[in-house]
């Protein structure tokens, strides 16, 4: 699924919602790798 890009202020923060690039992959191999091994029973 694709979305649209979209700019969220939260909080005095900024949050850029988009879809990923190529350039995310080793950080969401990273957060992926974090997580899978933080709660037996997440889904995958």
């Amino acid at each position: 699924m694709r979305v649209q890009e979209e700019t969220i202020n939260l909080n005095g923060h900024t949050l850029l919602i988009r879809n990923p690039e190529k350039k995310d992959a080793p950080m969401m191999l990273d957060y992926l790798k974090t997580t899978s091994g933080e709660i037996r029973f997440l889904v995958r």
